[in-house]
């Protein structure tokens, strides 16, 4: 059966008003089974990490398994694990998704896969994403690829000083 909601979502002028306090009496008055959060934008920002975030998520684990999807395909489930540790943010690696996963999970990427020489244009974190998918083989020429999987680009001059100052930031 569909559940009952109050509202179907959460408006950005009402996102404005959810911090903390109001996190503490949303999860304690619904009781979910499980909480999902946005990586970029809930954990952290261009800033550095969300403040308080890890004291959040440390008291959200208590109420019910927390789980954390990111658009990042670039590097492996584990990196992330690690890169969320450093801010305080303790997330198993089977507890998060990334967009990476489609590739051996959503049934029409996994056609356009299956049974393909691939070429992976991204960091070896990303290899991990394609090996669990169907593909024949992977290929080392581009021009040898049935398809191209793209996990990264090379950045301009201004996204490649913003990648750089989130790098020092993350040391």
């Amino acid at each position: 059966s569909t559940p009952t909601l109050l509202r179907p979502f959460v408006t950005l002028r009402d996102s404005l008003m959810l911090n903390t306090t109001t996190t503490k009496n949303l999860v304690s008055l619904l009781r979910p089974k499980a909480i999902l959060v946005d990586a970029y934008g809930v954990l952290y920002s261009d800033s550095g990490p969300v403040s308080q975030i890890a004291k959040a998520i440390s008291w959200m684990q208590k109420e019910a398994p927390v789980f954390v999807a990111t658009n990042n395909s670039y590097h492996s489930l584990s990196t992330i694990s690690r890169r969320l540790d450093k801010i305080g943010v303790s997330i198993p690696t089977s507890h998060i998704f990334s967009s990476g996963l489609g590739l051996s999970l959503v049934p029409e990427i996994i056609e356009i896969l299956k049974n393909k020489k691939v070429f992976v244009f991204g960091g070896d974190g990303s290899l991990e994403y394609v090996t669990k998918s169907p593909i024949a083989t992977l290929t080392l020429s581009p021009q040898d690829a049935e398809v191209i999987i793209m996990t990264a680009s090379y950045p301009d001059e201004e996204e490649q000083h913003h990648e750089q100052n989130m790098l020092i930031k993350s040391l």
